[in-house]
């Protein structure tokens, strides 16, 4: 492989999609991979250990929101639509968001599991 530099690596689209089966919608959704600032933003706002109904609502709904995409890899839904969602089966919405969650490692075991590979790695990172 070659060497490359800081503007192909500023240039590269390095997002990932992967489509979810949710054949209670009918059909296959398309999500993208989060973005570094995107994710830690997310992280921000929502604490995982302090979920309460209403948050894991507004985190599944912004979660989706964000991750959910057409063929053109533009967004389905925007902010402004979030209450659209909070309309939809919990279940099918949790089952989706767990499938974007696991897609971009941000399951609380896949997060611990890169904490623990990290500590124990000689260089420690």
């Amino acid at each position: 492989m070659a060497l490359i530099g800081r503007q192909q690596i500023i240039d590269a689209d390095d997002a990932e999609e992967m489509d979810i089966p949710v054949e209670a919608w009918g059909g296959d959704i398309r999500v993208r991979s989060l973005s570094i600032d995107v994710r830690l933003a997310l992280s921000a706002k929502y604490d995982s250990d302090d979920l309460t109904n209403e948050s894991a609502t507004d985190f599944y709904c912004e979660l989706f929101t964000i991750s959910a995409v057409n063929e053109s890899g533009e967004q389905l839904f925007t902010e402004a639509e979030l209450g659209l969602l909070k309309k939809k089966n919990w279940n099918v919405l949790e089952e989706v968001c767990n499938e974007i969650l696991t897609f971009n490692g941000m399951r609380k075991e896949d997060v611990e599991e890169t904490v623990k590979n990290s500590e124990s790695s000689p260089n420690g990172s």
